[in-house]
């Protein structure tokens, strides 16, 4: 019994806590803006709709449009990255990190470069081709997808390419892989967090490619010792989309992104094998 308390102790807690940061945040800003609205409709048009539920709250949801939305989703995700970048400082206090020059070399920059694109080429192209086969499931995720590169471009690119990566890496590879290898091996930590990763998406389908790729950042933040290195790959992952966007929507193309992502990944790794390192092999993983 003690020792799943400490499982649940190590990961579970701050799962949720990410989770009820998010959610809290989002409904502060939510009911601020509808009271920044409610005053704005008072004063333009006079006191009398303010009493018209029904008016009042119609005029609000038309002005709470998909950006403002997103804006706010991307506030909560800020501040969750504020709370759990200080958490992760606490966590890992005094132990030893990798060096930056490890992350920032050009050979890495080049091995990373060359992994995050083919891993969203073969993530994008695999799901592509299984969409036929499953079409209730992708249903969901395709309204998903169109919501998030459906809003304005400037915050999707932001959320996408820089806020997500940051604040994401903080919660599970850092905060979570972190705890849980307190008191699980490495791949079991892992795994775990992993897991966590794909369930935090809330879609079967995008949690599922999630769960993969949370995998091969713990991978990626074990070998280079720093929270950088999984928040660089990230990043790069993320943007990868937009190389994704250029190819046909046909099924010789999801077949092509498939194969080019299997080359490009199995290359990259070897690389990652080849050129790792050296400098980081003696320090304490963290």
């Amino acid at each position: 019994m003690k020792r799943i308390l400490n499982y649940l102790k190590s990961s579970v807690v701050p799962f949720l806590a990410a989770y009820a940061i998010m959610l809290a945040v989002s409904f502060a800003f939510q009911i601020l803006y509808q009271l920044i609205i409610s005053v704005y409709i008072g004063r333009s048009q006079g006191v009398k709709v303010l009493l018209d539920g029904e008016k009042l709250a119609g005029q609000i949801n038309e002005m709470m449009s998909p950006n403002v939305l997103y804006l706010i989703s991307v506030a909560a995700a800020v501040i969750c990255g504020v709370i759990f970048y200080f958490w992760y400082r606490h966590e890992t206090r005094g132990l030893q990190k990798g060096a930056l020059s490890s992350v920032f070399h050009s050979k890495t920059i080049l091995q990373f470069l060359l992994l995050g694109i083919s891993c969203q080429l073969f993530f994008s192209g695999i799901m592509n081709l299984l969409q036929p086969l499953l079409p209730k499931l992708f249903d969901s995720y395709g309204d998903m997808m169109e919501g998030l590169l459906g809003s304005n471009l400037l915050l999707v690119l932001l959320y996408t390419i820089l806020i997500a990566p940051v604040s994401e890496e903080l919660i599970f590879r850092g905060v979570i892989l972190h705890r849980a290898g307190k008191v699980l091996p490495f791949i079991g930590a892992n795994l775990l967090q992993a897991l966590f990763f794909g369930i935090y998406h809330g879609n079967i389908i995008q949690g599922i490619y999630a769960t993969a790729m949370g995998f091969l950042l713990g991978l990626i933040y074990r070998k280079y010792n720093t929270i950088i290195a999984s928040i660089f790959l990230h990043m790069i992952i993320n943007a990868s989309i937009f190389v994704v966007m250029l190819f046909p929507l046909n099924t010789i193309s999801y077949v092509a992104m498939f194969a080019l992502g299997v080359v490009g990944s199995a290359i990259a790794l070897l690389l990652l094998k080849l050129w790792g390192d050296r400098r980081n092999t003696d320090i304490e993983v963290i």
